[in-house]
């Protein structure tokens, strides 16, 4: 589901924050683990600018497509 100007095969470049082996930051970022990150096929994100670029770390990687949005902006936190 898009909203907004993209469409379908238009391609984009995201900031994607993945945890690494070490020492994380204490901050606000949310990083995703590198093992799901390399068997994603398909992403859902939350994406607002020009050019777009995912909104408070609000992505999620996923093995396969769905036809509707599987999470839930309108929730706060991690839980999304």
């Amino acid at each position: 589901m898009f909203k907004g100007n993209l469409k379908p095969g238009d391609r984009l470049s995201l900031t994607v924050h993945v945890a690494h082996d070490g020492p994380m930051p204490f901050d606000s970022t949310l990083y995703v683990d590198h093992a799901i990150v390399a068997v994603a096929r398909y992403v859902e994100a939350f994406l607002d600018g020009d050019p777009p670029d995912v909104v408070w770390d609000q992505i999620k990687f996923l093995r396969q497509a769905f036809w509707w949005p599987t999470g839930d902006p309108k929730r706060e936190g991690f839980s999304w």
